[in-house]
């Protein structure tokens, strides 16, 4: 029971509430799985990849095309 007390003691001390805002951060992903498939009668590009879990495809694809990736809204 005492490395159970000790334990529960020193986590605590990490357990302040910090202020992060939910605004991106900066990391290192390294998508896997990259292939790729230009379709030529349609004038398309696909692109399949994997990401790791809490990583963001859109992400992702606005740091290939250098611009924001604007999501339509229907409705």
């Amino acid at each position: 029971m005492e490395g159970l007390l000790s334990l529960t003691a020193k986590r605590t001390e990490y357990d302040e509430e910090i202020g992060v805002d939910g605004a991106r951060r900066f990391a290192w992903i390294f998508p896997e799985d990259i292939e790729g498939e230009y379709k030529e009668d349609e004038a398309w590009f696909e692109l399949h990849f994997t990401l790791p879990k809490g990583s963001y495809a859109t992400v992702l694809l606005e740091q290939i095309a250098k611009r924001p990736i604007n999501e339509e809204k229907n409705g």
